[in-house]
């Protein structure tokens, strides 16, 4: 860890990851996924975007409490467009596309640690003490967590969307912001960019069932101020797909996740 002379951890980790004061601001990420199947060479199935919309606010304890939504859509990889169909070159199978959402999350961050996830399937408890890295004006800080819980839906009920019935998840993600920005006590949010991989089941809609398949992805993002900022196309996918994330109080009262929703509003391919 390479915390640079008068940075104080805590700052630091809010101002790349979040905000130090409270309101409202935005991630996005874009990636590919690739579908890893025993025995077979990896392919890229399909285009994938995030949006984020943030909140932070103070608890009487004067600890930071994240509340985040997200809205997520899929793309070709060839054509670079927003789709509602295509062949999985996995199987060579025409499937369906789920633009799904998730949250809201909840986390609650102090001097003491994190508290993440709080009533989901990925609750848990992290110290706050990111590695950490310099090199020239830059300073990075990694975020990591694992979970392995039961899947959300029956594989005897989703017999070709299931590979498995577990939920499992690796995650990496790497912020990175000036160390000016940092060290600067009047900057409450850094302008950050981010690095995300990682590996996890594969999604329903996939109809991956029977393979044995898992699949990973990497992809690189930014905190917004606004989705103003966001690149003209993916602005206009994502309040196609997810208008509720841009609702001007809470998009969405109850937690859901891409399984959990699935399961509730398409019914087992036979």
């Amino acid at each position: 860890r390479q915390m640079p002379a008068g940075l104080d951890m805590f700052d630091t980790y809010m101002k790349l990851y979040a905000q130090l004061t409270p309101g409202e601001h935005w991630w996005w990420f874009t990636s590919h996924w690739n579908l890893i199947v025993p025995g077979k060479i990896p392919v890229t199935a399909v285009g994938h975007d995030t949006l984020i919309r943030r909140r932070v606010t103070l608890d009487d304890k004067a600890r930071h409490v994240v509340v985040g939504w997200e809205g997520i859509v899929f793309w070709g990889v060839k054509t670079g467009q927003l789709i509602d169909r295509m062949i999985n070159p996995a199987t060579n199978r025409e499937v369906i596309p789920f633009h799904s959402k998730e949250g809201p999350t909840r986390s609650v961050i102090s001097r003491d640690g994190i508290f993440t996830g709080i009533g989901t399937e990925n609750e848990r408890r992290l110290p706050l003490d990111p590695p950490t890295y310099t090199a020239g004006d830059n300073i990075w800080m990694k975020r990591e967590f694992r979970f392995d819980v039961p899947h959300p839906l029956d594989i005897k009920v989703w017999k070709q969307e299931l590979v498995t019935d577990r939920y499992w998840a690796n995650m990496e993600m790497v912020y990175r912001a000036t160390i000016a920005e940092a060290a600067d006590p009047k900057v409450t949010m850094a302008r950050s960019d981010m690095m995300i991989s990682g590996e996890t089941i594969c999604v329903p809609w996939l109809l991956m069932g029977g393979t044995g398949a898992m699949s990973n992805w990497s992809g690189f993002g930014k905190k917004l101020v606004s989705p103003d900022e966001l690149p003209a196309d993916r602005l206009a996918w994502f309040k196609d797909r997810h208008a509720e994330l841009f609702a001007a109080a809470d998009p969405w009262p109850t937690y859901t996740n891409p399984f959990i929703s699935y399961g509730q509003t398409r019914t087992p391919v036979k």
